[in-house]
């Protein structure tokens, strides 16, 4: 009994020495468990004893019984095994009815036949010696993920355990798809320091480098014209990027997007074939307008042909003058109708190619659609042109 009233002592002596701080010793129990957890039960000692101190709850008594316990069952220790039961005995001296009480009251009765062999093959060992009070360091974080370099050591994943210096360190984490955060931090000499850390996500990245000129939709909200000035910051997760253009197919993309990368798109619109037709209508009209003009001048030129042919007769006219100078009315009234007939045909195939072309602009990106179903309701125009009639053809998607 006599190591159970030291432990009684030093228990009350300790949670007596430190003012009561339930706050902190809720943080230290809840590193103590961490590190139990993975297996740095140097650390969950301290810290759970270090807890007991400013916040003296039964349940840390049980915590610091199962500790001892599981690093003996590691490597088998009489300190820690004598210590285990010690605790237990304490828990239940203070919580007899504790939620844990049949738990402690069972492993201590199976512990203490072990004890008792062990000190017996040990008798020579009258005094065990308590867990040196270390300078220890529990960097913490929400982030499954995330590292910690120690004063520019190797990295190591968090939750981190660690004895240091005591003094200042300076503590650097990182965390993929979050801002690295540095701070510097002081540990008390033979104390445990608990630094928690929250990183700021970094957005994910959306860059459109071409084709220039091109409007660029993210969810079907118009965001900027290729080139963008700079990266666009988008949540992370899956996006539909569309990209469009007058005269072109639209581009669209779904795509899914991680914190702190970027998408770079540089895509080739391929021209609709409305706007073929419209480049071809235009051509063709300004061709054939050019011919009309020509015409025409060939016209006026074989008009003042056949004012200079009836300056030279003296009425009446012949009839082989009558002839002649009927002649050349003909020709110069069929190079007229000629001239009209083209000017008016290329004239109309140049404004109808202009209308063709002003009016094909892409329908503005719907929201996304997944589920395989029609596209929303748009206007297509098809140009038609034989020899016998001129015209277009519309059509209206529902």
């Amino acid at each position: 009994m006599w190591l159970a009233a030291m432990v009684i002592s030093a228990a009350a002596s300790t949670a007596h020495a430190a003012p009561p701080d339930p706050e902190r010793g809720k943080r230290l129990a809840d590193a103590g468990a961490l590190a139990a957890s993975v297996g740095d039960y140097a650390f969950a000692i301290q810290a759970l004893g270090e807890a007991y101190e400013v916040d003296a709850r039964p349940d840390l008594l049980f915590a610091l019984a199962e500790a001892h316990r599981q690093r003996n069952a590691l490597e088998p220790s009489p300190t820690d095994l004598g210590r285990a039961v010690d605790f237990y005995r304490l828990y239940l001296a203070a919580a007899p009815t504790g939620d844990h009480a049949p738990d402690a009251a069972r492993t201590q009765a199976l512990l203490e036949p072990t004890l008792a062999a062990a000190n017996a093959d040990d008798s020579s060992s009258k005094e065990r010696r308590g867990d040196a009070r270390a300078t220890r360091l529990a960097v913490l974080s929400t982030l499954t993920d995330a590292s910690v370099r120690i004063d520019r050591q190797k990295a190591v994943p968090i939750p981190a355990f660690a004895s240091v210096s005591p003094g200042k360190h300076v503590l650097t984490v990182t965390s993929p798809g979050h801002r690295s955060l540095e701070r510097t931090i002081e540990v008390p000499e033979g104390r445990i320091d608990m630094e928690a850390f929250s990183l700021d996500p970094l957005p994910a990245r959306l860059d459109v480098r071409e084709p220039a000129g091109a409007d660029v939709y993210v969810d079907a909200i118009a965001v900027g014209i290729a080139p963008l000035a700079a990266p666009l910051d988008l949540e992370p997760g899956a996006h539909t990027i569309a990209i469009s253009m007058n005269g072109h197919f639209t581009h669209t993309e779904h795509l899914s997007f991680a914190r702190g990368k970027t998408q770079t798109l540089s895509v080739d619109l391929k021209a609709t074939r409305q706007r073929t037709a419209a480049w071809a209508l235009v051509g063709t009209g300004i061709a054939t307008l050019s011919g009309g003009i020509a015409l025409g001048v060939v016209a006026v030129v074989k008009g003042r042909s056949v004012q200079n042919i009836g300056g030279r007769f003296a009425e009446p006219l012949s009839p082989s003058e009558q002839r002649r100078y009927d002649d050349a009315i003909a020709v110069r009234d069929r190079f007229r109708v000629g001239a009209g007939i083209a000017g008016g045909l290329g004239l109309g195939m140049a404004v109808i190619g202009g209308a063709l072309f002003a009016f094909d602009a892409p329908l503005a990106p719907s929201s996304p659609r997944r589920d395989g179903s029609a596209p929303k309701a748009g206007l297509s125009v098809m140009p038609i042109v034989d020899p016998t009639f001129t015209g277009g053809f519309a059509s209206v998607r529902f």
